[in-house]
């Protein structure tokens, strides 16, 4: 392991531990809670600056259901350190975590243009499903 790199099967069980219970301490058991102290903790920052500058290209993006499902991951593994990282809770928002992954993180092309603006239909579709405030919602980036 490269200094200041954490081991891949620690980043695998984070990913799968966020995904399934968002690191409730009602649902963690005993073992769990002890990893989120001895491995979260520590990483969070640098856990959630690695999910914040990944790069993921889809080389045949068709309807963008890959990338879609990508960025679902990222933001709830995000969304998931945000109790270790309470210095910014302003922007650690779903919203916010889902703009910045499509703006900066997610990469697609395709033999047909049709696929490419289905695909940023449904980013964008994804990133307002879910926001109350209308009104704050910002054109689709590139």
């Amino acid at each position: 392991v490269a200094q200041g790199a954490l081991p891949t099967d620690m980043i695998a069980k984070f990913i799968k531990q966020a995904d399934r219970h968002q690191f409730d301490d009602r649902k963690a058991t005993q073992e769990e809670r002890q990893w989120l102290e001895e491995f979260i903790r520590p990483n969070a920052k640098v856990l959630d600056q690695a999910l914040a500058d990944i790069k993921v290209c889809d080389p045949a993006v068709g309807s963008g259901a890959f990338p879609v499902g990508m960025m679902s991951e990222i933001v709830n593994a995000r969304l998931a350190l945000s109790r270790f990282l309470p210095d910014d809770k302003q922007n650690r928002t779903e919203y916010h975590f889902k703009r910045h992954c499509i703006q900066n993180s997610l990469y697609g092309v395709d033999i047909k243009e049709e696929a490419i603006e289905i695909a940023k239909l449904r980013l964008w579709l994804s990133l307002v499903v879910d926001e109350d405030e209308i009104q704050e919602i910002k054109p689709l980036p590139n």
